[in-house]
């Protein structure tokens, strides 16, 4: 399990020369009663509310979408009830994370499409055939993408590794190859070309984060858990030699000082009292993921979560490109160089102890 484990952590690492290599809770049946009102005619809107959260925690979103349409309208000048917020942000995020594409894609053929990432679309083709993740040519200093993913594990249910699925996995790798797509082609061809072995480097760091970043932030809550397992298995000292795990690691350090920063906010994630000695911060990273592996974030935190990560992201972009430093939600610093990392994490470590003891007494 440990080597298909490290293999998937590669799969999810970016390398570069001038073309993209592979890029690489909550669970309950509905209840007798509730399928006897299902089957008897109309479903009570708080039954069906809990289902459809339920549907939209475990990726069901084909089934919660239909859910939604089924639920009464409410007047648009009526005061809104946490219930009907709640189904407001399930169909939004949805519609957001799974476009018309989506379903075309599964069918497996080759297709233009635009997909948005960030408040922007891009014309891209899917090749099933295609050989890499990501293809990026230009011609005439416009860029040209063609992507391509396993379209057969789109949404499979099939088990896949620590308790996640095949359709979770293919899920985040979706969003990672279109969030790094988003980021590479808003670089000029000028600024990627003449590069110095360790310029290519800083910006294959780069475009991983960016690609990690935007799989959180569009995956499933499943993916989403996936996504931050990964970030936080990064600190494991087997992984420490791959090129490009500085930039998993920036995301596992804000999942950290967002949990840490706002206990409020996670009530359910579950968090040591304090720091070891040594190791602090792989310690808590290992804490961490050993919960989110089995456990669902409530609704509310998942909000919470997507919400912190826009944020994130908004606030890392062309300075990461340039500095190579990645910015927390509580101000620190992560640096995609390992070799300069050791300063800004002592700052982290400094800064979780403080939090963890105030929050103890």
């Amino acid at each position: 399990m440990m080597n298909h484990t490290t293999t998937m952590i590669e799969r999810f690492n970016t390398f570069f020369g001038f073309a993209l290599a592979a890029i690489g809770v909550f669970i309950a049946a509905a209840s007798a009663q509730e399928s006897g009102q299902k089957s008897s005619g109309a479903t009570p809107a708080h039954t069906l509310h809990d289902r459809i959260v339920r549907e939209y925690l475990e990726g069901e979103w084909d089934e919660a979408a239909t859910d939604l349409a089924a639920l009464p309208k409410s007047s648009a000048a009526a005061p809104k009830s946490p219930a009907q917020a709640d189904m407001e942000y399930v169909r939004r995020t949805i519609t957001e994370c799974r476009p018309a594409w989506w379903k075309q894609i599964k069918a497996g053929k080759k297709i233009n499409f635009r997909p948005a990432v960030w408040g922007k679309a891009q014309a891209a083709i899917f090749d099933p055939a295609a050989k890499t993740s990501i293809q990026l040519n230009y011609f005439n200093g416009t860029p040209t993408v063609t992507v391509t993913w396993d379209a057969s594990e789109m949404d499979n249910p099939a088990e896949a590794e620590h308790g996640f699925t095949k359709g979770d996995l293919n899920d985040l790798n979706i969003w990672q190859i279109l969030g790094t797509t988003d980021s590479w082609t808003a670089l000029s061809l000028r600024s990627q070309t003449n590069l110095d072995e360790k310029a290519q480097l800083l910006l294959s760091r780069y475009l991983q984060f960016r690609g990690n970043v935007s799989g959180a932030y569009y995956g499933t809550p499943r993916a989403r858990r996936w996504n931050f397992w990964l970030d936080l298995a990064s600190y494991e000292e087997k992984y420490a030699k791959m090129p490009a795990i500085m930039s998993r690691k920036a995301v596992a350090a804000m999942f950290m000082a967002e949990v840490i920063g706002h206990r409020e906010k996670y009530p359910s994630i579950k968090v040591p009292g304090s720091l070891p000695a040594e190791d602090a911060e792989r310690k808590l990273a290992e804490a961490l993921r050993g919960w989110i592996g089995p456990h669902a974030l409530t609704l509310a935190e998942d909000q919470t979560l997507r919400a912190a990560i826009s944020a994130f992201a908004a606030a890392n972009i062309a300075n990461v490109r340039q500095s190579g430093m990645v910015t927390l939600p509580n101000g620190l610093k992560v640096a995609l160089d390992p070799e300069a990392d050791a300063p800004e994490a002592a700052n982290r470590v400094s800064w979780l102890r403080e939090r963890l003891s105030k929050s103890a007494n």
